[in-house]
């Protein structure tokens, strides 16, 4: 879920040269005025002359085509996968009437029997939002497990077929511990505090999630400005070195302060304290991004050996890690239902398909297991979407940063989309009945907003987190916009 369309460092390669070449080499043409037929033979032709003064040679053509399929195709797909993400989310733990709070509902605008809203109510079924379909649950489990299951079979073909260094095992401890961390992490926000969220203010605590790398980006840069012997004849290189440092604090700063004002929306103690431990778990999944190992200073020594280390003889570490989250991902998902029902036996049972069970939710109660609110593949097509989407924003992505056009076809889409995601949900939730399917109703269209004016008034902290979450989250990944920055980590 957090691997391929949030701002991923493993999405920010380093692209080196250009694949395509912009211009065609040109010749030097002689004209020789011997008055005879064969001197306007060697003459140049005024519109090739043309075609390269306007430097538009053919290979640029056609990689400026290629970089707008490219842009189309990580847009779409980057959107749509995280639109049916929080549509699996949201189905985890549906609306009720009875006991819910301002979280789950927008700040008291997402209202139930609403069929004003919109003129459009003509689907003749209600939606028995009291109950909680086990099949949404592991639909989410295999969106998040997806990734590890796809690097472990590239992985574990490269180990079958190729040679790769042997395994040190100090590293592959220290890494176990790191990523055990964050699928706990990432399990809790995804099965415990985002399911308690609409889906527009989910898509904004989703964007809570780098606190760590944050942190080492000031680190960074820092130690970067430690290292670096300025010379005294060029004052002005101590002056950039001071201004360039200023946007990692200001990352850093604005992210705290968005994660401040998603907890002071919460105001749930319990709440807010899994929130915050979730945020920095799943963060610290994109350490290597922000360690540099270009550097000559002690500082992180033992971060810039193991991210060396890792870099070296990842392959067969990273087999083993992925099957390790998967098992851990699992767990986590059983422990979490089992906690969360009135007997842990029956929690247990209803979510592998046996009786049902009452799931206890921090503003109320639902029923828990197996029931016919929607056809059951349903949730398993919708997960299959959003794996698809999930693998084609990646590789598409990844194609992009290798021809040198993400300034065009990947920078931008990343900053742009969480702002799009949310005012679309917000629009989906005004209107639900746009994603009314005979099949399942995937926005429970007998809820909608309304009086969207006062979202001001009722939402006014969630605002402010998003503001500042969004303009952090530009400030953090700032590197993705250079062509040669030594972020842009290698993909597995």
């Amino acid at each position: 879920m957090s691997h391929l369309i949030k701002y991923n460092g493993s999405l920010m390669l380093n692209c080196g040269e250009p694949i395509m070449t912009d211009t065609l080499p040109t010749r030097s043409h002689k004209s020789v005025n011997t008055g005879i037929t064969e001197s306007s033979e060697k003459e140049s032709d005024p519109y090739e002359e043309q075609l390269k003064d306007s430097n538009c040679s053919p290979e640029k053509v056609l990689k400026v085509c290629f970089a707008i399929f490219l842009f189309i195709i990580v847009i779409c797909s980057g959107f749509v996968a995280r639109i049916s993400l929080h549509i699996l989310i949201w189905h985890t733990s549906p609306p009720v009437q009875s006991g819910r709070s301002k979280l789950g509902t927008l700040g008291g605008l997402l209202e139930s029997n609403c069929s004003t809203c919109s003129t459009n109510n003509t689907t003749a079924f209600n939606l028995d939002t009291s109950q909680v379909d086990e099949s949404w649950i592991w639909a989410v489990f295999l969106v998040i497990i997806a990734p590890y299951l796809l690097t472990f079979l590239s992985t574990f073909f490269r180990i079958c077929f190729k040679s790769n260094k042997a395994i040190n095992w100090k590293i592959l401890f220290v890494a176990l511990v790191i990523e055990t961390i964050h699928s706990v992490g990432l399990s809790i926000l995804a099965f415990v505090i985002l399911p308690v969220f609409d889906p527009a203010s989910a898509s904004v605590v989703y964007m809570s999630v780098a606190v760590i790398p944050s942190v080492l980006d000031v680190i960074d840069k820092l130690t970067s400005k430690q290292a670096t012997q300025v010379s005294p004849s060029l004052p002005f290189c101590s002056e950039s070195k001071k201004i360039s440092l200023i946007f990692p604090v200001i990352g850093a700063a604005l992210q705290m302060t968005g994660i401040g004002f998603v907890a002071w929306y919460i105001k749930h103690d319990l709440m807010v304290g899994l929130f915050v431990m979730a945020s920095i778990f799943v963060s610290i999944k994109y350490w290597e991004n922000f360690i540099s190992i270009k550097q000559n200073s002690q500082n992180l020594k033992h971060l810039k050996t193991l991210k060396f280390e890792l870099q070296t003889g990842r392959t067969k570490v990273t087999c083993l890690l992925s099957i390790w989250k998967i098992f851990i991902t699992f767990l986590v998902v059983v422990a979490v239902f089992c906690v969360r029902s009135n007997n842990s036996m029956n929690g247990f049972k209803s979510l592998f398909h046996h009786g049902m069970s009452t799931l206890y939710s921090f503003f109320g109660s639902q029923e828990f297991g197996q029931n016919s609110t929607c056809q059951s593949h349903v949730p398993y097509f919708i997960a299959v979407v959003t794996i698809v989407c999930d693998y084609l924003c990646y590789k598409a992505s990844k194609i992009v940063c290798v021809i040198n056009c993400q300034r065009f076809a990947f920078s931008p889409i990343l900053s742009m989309l969480p702002i799009v995601t949310t005012l679309s949900l917000v629009a989906l939730m005004h209107d639900p009945n746009f994603l009314r399917l005979e099949s399942c109703d995937m926005f429970f269209s007998d809820w909608c907003i309304s009086g969207i004016d006062r979202l001001p008034e009722n939402c006014l902290e969630l605002l402010i987190a998003f503001i500042v979450l969004t303009i952090s989250l530009i400030f953090i990944t700032r590197h993705i916009w250079k062509v040669d920055g030594y972020k842009h980590g290698e993909t597995t």
